[in-house]
């Protein structure tokens, strides 16, 4: 039996003591009682007996595919971390050693860059393994965020880009031969060039499926 992990560890660094607040804040669990936040492990008095109308992480509660019923807190690692003795900024490690949900940590970390660093980037890259060396099961990618947008982008597109493109060069050398040899259509029945083109990217034997169209009489019109 194999297993198979996503591991990754990123920063996010240069906390100040406002962003420090903020981000912890955002981590922690709550309950939502009469429409009002409080820290789960420091209900008022008077809330204490009252069902929560809202359990879990205060910064997935705005996150559309969290579910604290499932898994309340957050499904990944972190610590905060001190700056140097003569600096009072901070960091935020953030890690999974063997799983972690990505999209929940670019959810909190765009929310933070909306409210702090607009103009700036955050970033994280991740390795998918097994614990055994089966074929397939490595993979990788990375993850690019700012206050707008989150882009990914993985080991598998990166293949997936590099064969077509591999693919397009091919068929624009077949096709200085094609083009001439069996486009004109005056040596060949198949006159259909959308036909032959979509024959020649479907599949890796193309030259051989092109020299294996029949050939005109040469005696008929």
């Amino acid at each position: 039996m194999a297993n198979n992990y996503v591991e990754f560890s990123e920063e996010l660094t240069g906390l100040s003591a406002e962003e420090l607040t903020w981000l912890k804040g955002q981590l922690e669990i709550i309950c939502v009682i009469d429409g009002q936040e409080y820290p789960a492990d420091h209900l008022p008095v008077g809330c204490r007996n009252k069902e929560p109308e809202w359990r879990g992480c205060r910064g997935l509660r705005d996150y559309p595919e969290y579910d604290p019923t499932f898994i309340e807190a957050p499904e990944f690692q972190f610590e905060f971390e001190k700056g140097a003795e003569d600096s009072e900024e901070s960091s935020l490690w953030i890690y999974g050693e063997e799983g972690g949900n990505i999209d929940q940590i670019c959810h909190i970390v765009q929310k933070f860059l909306k409210q702090f660093r607009p103009n700036d980037y955050w970033s994280l890259t991740f390795a998918a393994t097994c614990s055994k060396p089966r074929v397939g099961e490595f993979s990788g990618g990375a993850v690019f965020v700012t206050a707008e947008t989150i882009r990914w982008d993985n080991a598998e597109s990166f293949i997936e880009r590099e064969k077509a493109a591999f693919v397009e060069r091919r068929i624009g050398n077949l096709l200085c031969w094609v083009g001439v040899e069996y486009l004109r259509g005056d040596q060949f029945v198949c006159d259909d060039t959308d036909k032959l083109l979509f024959c020649l990217r479907c599949n890796e034997r193309c030259l051989d499926q092109v020299r294996e169209l029949p050939r005109r009489d040469s005696g008929t019109e």
